[in-house]
């Protein structure tokens, strides 16, 4: 069972280990063996403000903000310790790679991204080692971890049967209340009326993306809920079918899982024109999809 104890208030006495010239570092969380320190959850906190100024969406109140962020530095923390446990150890290329998608993906080069983090008062440093962190945690949410996915060209011939050439993409929104399939009716109520809160919200025409930071207790909550873009059949069929009679801008009613209750937003649809068929792609042949549940539903999938 995972240890983990939160403070609103807490300050080291009687050590050195935090001391420096003399001031004592607050600690807001103790996960495991390890704290997370208030200034973690500053720096932390200050980087999605400024993701969410670069996307003009509206911030959240600070209590709503440190309270979603300080969950996630707990997830990410929780998973960082299991990769490390399993010897999974991050290459310098694995992360320049993933700073080049980054830019790419915000059409900068290396250089001018690294500039514009470094203008919002980012230390790149710091960036640099969060996107380490993120690509290990990661690694342990994908079940990626010590195995080699392995794809039959068999395998792969099957799937490209059952899946046409070029066939359409969905970027989907994504809002989960969390309820475990064991909860009591209690419990169950309470997510089921929040939820039914968050849909009537969106009925009235609050924006999806804000409800999702300040509500979801899904991986992506802070990016507002943006789950990215997906081939249909990798979706869940409680999803999938659903999405099927839905135009861009609409999204589902309540849908209840394992997991809790979810409400889907279709954002936008593509062509994709072409399918590159790797041992990367193919993976969810083998490895389902992690985004629909709770991190720490993945970590206890693992």
């Amino acid at each position: 069972m995972k240890k983990i104890l939160i403070f609103s208030l807490l300050l080291l006495q009687n050590t050195s280990l935090f001391a420096q010239d003399d001031l004592l570092e607050e600690i807001v969380a103790v996960v495991e063996e390890n704290v997370i320190l208030r200034s973690d959850l500053d720096r932390a906190v200050n980087n999605v403000v400024q993701q969410l100024k670069v996307r003009g969406t509206q911030i959240p109140p600070k209590s709503i903000l440190d309270k979603q962020v300080l969950e996630r530095l707990i997830e990410q923390e929780l998973q960082i310790q299991k990769a490390d446990q399993a010897g999974i150890r991050i290459s310098e290329a694995e992360i320049d790679t993933a700073l080049s998608r980054v830019a790419a993906q915000n059409e900068l080069s290396l250089q001018q991204m690294q500039m514009a983090i470094e203008n919002d008062g980012i230390n790149f440093a710091d960036f640099r080692n969060d996107m380490r962190k993120e690509i290990k945690a990661e690694k342990i949410r994908n079940g990626l971890a010590n195995q080699n996915v392995k794809v039959s060209e068999n395998e792969i011939d099957l799937f490209l049967a059952d899946n046409e050439m070029s066939e359409s993409e969905v970027r989907l929104g994504h809002i989960l209340i969390a309820v475990g399939a064991q909860a009591d009716t209690k419990r169950v109520e309470a997510a089921k009326k929040k939820v039914n809160e968050i849909y009537q919200k969106l009925e009235q025409g609050a924006d999806f993306s804000e409800l999702a930071i300040k509500n979801s207790a899904g991986q992506k909550a802070l990016e507002g809920g943006d789950l990215g873009w997906r081939v249909s059949n990798e979706l869940p069929t409680l999803f999938a079918d659903q999405l099927k009679a839905m135009k861009v801008g609409e999204y589902t009613h309540p849908v209840r899982s394992a997991s809790g209750f979810h409400i889907i937003k279709l954002t936008d649809i593509r062509e994709q024109t072409a399918k590159l068929i790797t041992q990367y792609h193919a993976r969810h042949i083998v490895i389902s999809n992690s985004e629909l549940v709770t991190p720490s539903q993945g970590m206890e999938i693992i």
